[in-house]
C-alpha cells in the first residue's frame, strides 16, 4: 500500500468542518479521482453489514482505495477485510438513513453482498475504484 494516504472530500472528520467554517479548502470530488489514478491511497469513511452473516448492525470502518491494488475495509481493532472481485455496485435510494449526507448500496462481492453506507461525495469515487478494481 501506498504511505500517500489521505481522506476522500466527503469522509471528514471535526477538524475538517473545522476547517470548512474557516472558508479553508478541502479537496474534491475532481481531486478525488485524479489522486486516485496517480496513486494516491485514499480512505472513505464506510458503514458495512454483511448480508450473508445475518448481522443486524453496520459496522463502521474505511474503506482503503489505491489505483491497481485491492479494495480493503478497515475497522479499528480488526484485520483489514479484502474485497475481491468481481463487484457489482447498486444504488439504494431508499435505505439511506441519513438522506443528505449518506448514500446507500447494495454491493456483490466475491465472498458474498454487503450494504453500504458511504457519504454521497465519495460514491462516484467508490464506483471507479470498484470498476478499476474489477478489470
Amino acid at each position: 500500500m501506498s504511505s500517500n494516504i489521505r481522506r476522500a472530500a466527503g469522509t471528514q472528520t471535526f477538524f475538517d468542518v473545522l476547517l470548512r467554517w474557516l472558508w479553508i479548502k478541502r479537496p474534491s470530488p475532481t481531486r478525488d479521482r485524479d489522486d486516485f489514478l496517480a496513486g494516491t491511497t485514499l480512505t472513505v469513511s464506510c458503514f458495512s453489514r454483511a448480508i450473508a452473516g445475518g448481522s443486524a448492525c453496520r459496522q463502521l470502518g474505511y474503506l482503503h482505495l489505491t489505483h491497481g491494488q485491492p479494495i480493503t475495509w478497515h475497522r479499528s481493532g480488526r484485520r483489514p477485510v479484502v474485497l475481491r472481485p468481481p463487484f457489482a455496485l447498486i444504488p439504494c435510494p431508499a435505505k439511506s438513513p441519513g438522506r443528505w449526507k449518506l448514500a446507500s448500496f447494495h454491493l456483490d462481492t466475491a465472498e458474498g453482498p454487503r450494504d453500504l453506507l458511504i457519504p454521497k461525495l465519495d460514491g462516484p469515487l467508490v464506483e471507479q475504484a470498484l470498476k478499476a478494481a474489477d478489470t
